[in-house]
C-alpha cells in the first residue's frame, strides 16, 4: 500500500503536469488574451492559480507548514526602555505638528491626494485621533503594535495581520506559498541561504512566517534585496555615500541598508502620517545614530548631511535637497500611487539631486486601486527627459545611471501574485508558466543589455543577473 506522503506526491506531480499542459496551450493564444485570463479577481485563471497554490504547491514544499504561520502570528514584544521611547515619541509629535503646519503652504503636488489621501483618512483613524490630541501615551501604545493595527496598512505587500490571522486554511496556505516564493527568489538573487539575514528588530510587534525557526516578515525578502542592490551600487564609492528615498514606508529598506553598511547617510521624504512610523522604527532600532526630524534644527541640508546619519523629512522638503547630493535615489511603489503631476515633480527633483543612480520599482501597467488608477512607469515622460535614454522595465525595477553608461537592468523580482502588488508582480505557479519565468508582464526582454557595455560596480552587479533571450521561458 502506498503511504499518504507517496499519494500526495503522485497527486501533486499529476496536478503540476496538468497545469503545465494547460499553460502550454495558453501560450499559443495572443498575449492580450492570456492577460485577460488573469485580470479579474473572479476569473478562471486566478481561481485555478489560487487552488494550485493552496493545495498542490503547499503539499510539496518542505518548508510549508501551517504551524510555522501559527507561531509567526504570536505576539513579538520586547522589553521597552520607556524613558527612551517617551523621548522618541515626543520628538515625533513635535516633528509631526511642524510638518502639518508647513504642509498647508506647500504646493499642491506635495499634498496627500491620490490613493494615499484616501488611505490615510480611512485606515488611520486611531493614529489621527492620538495626533490631534497630542496624546503621547496613546501614540506610544499604537506604535508598539503598528504592524498589527492600521499603521501598517498600505505598507505590506503580501498581507495584513487582521486578515491573515483570521483567514481560512486555504487562504493561509496561499499566504504561506507567497512568502516561500519570495524567500526562494531572495535566495536565488542574493546567493544567501540563511534566513537569519532577514531578521528584523522586535519593534512594532512584528509578525510573519517562521523559516528554519527565523521569523520572516511580509516584504522582508524584497526590502533586503533592494538594500542588497543599493549596497552593490555603492561598493566602489569613496567616502560616506548618501542614499535618499521617497516613500520609505515603515523603514524596511532603510533598516537593512543601515544594518549592511557601517558608513551611510540615509534621507527619506514621505507624508507626515506615514513618516512617523519610520521615525519610530528606525530611531528605536538604531539608538546610537544621529537623527534629524522636521523642525528640530534650522540648518541647510548641506550642513545636515555632514552632521546627521539619518534625516527623515516630510515630502515637501524635497526641493531643499542640494543639487547632485545623492549617490543612490530609491523609490519602490509610490510613484505609481500619486497623481501624475506629482510624479513629474518628484522625477524632476530626483534628476536634480541624484548624481549617480536612480533605482525604482513601480507599476508596469495601469492598475485600478482605491478609486484611483496607478500609472505605469513607462508613462513617466519626465523620467526619459530628465535622465536620458528610454528604458525597458524589469519586474524588479530598473536603475538609471548618470555617468554616461546608459541604463542598467536587474533581473526580475519573482514576487507574489500581480493582483496583490503594484502590477509588477510575478507568480511561480500557473501564472508564471503562462507568462514566462522572470519576464516582464508587459515587455519582451530580447534586448537585454550586455554587461560588457558597463563599468565598475555596475558591470559586476549586472553580470550576476544577465541572461540571454534563449534563457527566457516560452511565452515572454
Amino acid at each position: 500500500m502506498w503511504g499518504a506522503k507517496t499519494v500526495r506526491t503522485v497527486v501533486a506531480r499529476a496536478s503540476i503536469g496538468a497545469a503545465v499542459a494547460l499553460a502550454t496551450l495558453l501560450t499559443l493564444l495572443p498575449s492580450r488574451v492570456r492577460r485577460k485570463w488573469f485580470e479579474r479577481p473572479e476569473s478562471l485563471g486566478r481561481s485555478v492559480d489560487n487552488l494550485l497554490n493552496s493545495t498542490v504547491l503547499f503539499g510539496i514544499d518542505p518548508l510549508a507548514d501551517l504551524s510555522a504561520l501559527e507561531a509567526g502570528l504570536l505576539p513579538q514584544t520586547a522589553d521597552v526602555d520607556e524613558r527612551a521611547e517617551n523621548r522618541i515619541v515626543e520628538r515625533i509629535l513635535a516633528a509631526y505638528w511642524k510638518a502639518k503646519a508647513d504642509q498647508k503652504g506647500a504646493p499642491r503636488v506635495y499634498q496627500p491626494y491620490g490613493e494615499w489621501g484616501d488611505v490615510i483618512k480611512t485606515t488611520r483613524g486611531e493614529y489621527l485621533a492620538a495626533l490631534e490630541c497630542s496624546d503621547s501615551l496613546e501614540l506610544s501604545r499604537l506604535l508598539r503594535d503598528f504592524f498589527r493595527n492600521g499603521g501598517a496598512y498600505g505598507l505590506l505587500t503580501t498581507g495584513y495581520f487582521p486578515e491573515i490571522s483570521t483567514a481560512s486554511t486555504r487562504k493561509q496556505r496561499a499566504f504561506i506559498c507567497a512568502m516561500l516564493q519570495d524567500y526562494s527568489s531572495w535566495k536565488d538573487l542574493t546567493g544567501n541561504t540563511d534566513p537569519r539575514a532577514l531578521a528584523a528588530p522586535v519593534i512594532g510587534n512584528p509578525w510573519g512566517y517562521l523559516i528554519d525557526k527565523q521569523l520572516v516578515m511580509p516584504g522582508a525578502c524584497r526590502h533586503n534585496y533592494f538594500a542588497h542592490q543599493a549596497c552593490a551600487l555603492l561598493s566602489d564609492i569613496p567616502g560616506v555615500p548618501v542614499v535618499a528615498e521617497i516613500g520609505g514606508g515603515f523603514g524596511g529598506v532603510a533598516y537593512f541598508l543601515l544594518s549592511m553598511m557601517d558608513k551611510c547617510r540615509y534621507i527619506n521624504f514621505d507624508l507626515p502620517e506615514i513618516l512617523l512610523l519610520e521615525q519610530y522604527y528606525l530611531m528605536s532600532a538604531f539608538p546610537k545614530k544621529r537623527f534629524l526630524l522636521c523642525g528640530e534644527q534650522q540648518v541647510e541640508f548641506c550642513c545636515a548631511l555632514e552632521n546627521y546619519d539619518v534625516i527623515l523629512m516630510p515630502n515637501f522638503e524635497l526641493p531643499k535637497l542640494p543639487d547632485a547630493s545623492v549617490d543612490v535615489f530609491i523609490n519602490t511603489g509610490s510613484l505609481s500611487e500619486v497623481e501624475y503631476a506629482t510624479v513629474e515633480e518628484y522625477i524632476d527633483q530626483i534628476a536634480r539631486t541624484c548624481r549617480l543612480y536612480f533605482f525604482h520599482d513601480n507599476s508596469d501597467r495601469k492598475v485600478p486601486k482605491a478609486g484611483t488608477l496607478r500609472s505605469p512607469h513607462r508613462a513617466f515622460r519626465s523620467l526619459r527627459g530628465s535622465l536620458g535614454r528610454s528604458t525597458k522595465p524589469s519586474l524588479l525595477g530598473l536603475v538609471w545611471e548618470k555617468r554616461g553608461f546608459g541604463n542598467i537592468f536587474f533581473d526580475g523580482w519573482l514576487h507574489s501574485p500581480p493582483w496583490r502588488s503594484n502590477g509588477n508582480g510575478f507568480h511561480l505557479s500557473l501564472h508564471g508558466l503562462v507568462f514566462g519565468k522572470g519576464s516582464d508582464l508587459m515587455v519582451d526582454d530580447r534586448n537585454w543589455p550586455n554587461p560588457a557595455d558597463f563599468g565598475g560596480a555596475a558591470r559586476r552587479q549586472l553580470s550576476g543577473v544577465h541572461r540571454k533571450s534563449s534563457d527566457v521561458w516560452p511565452g515572454t
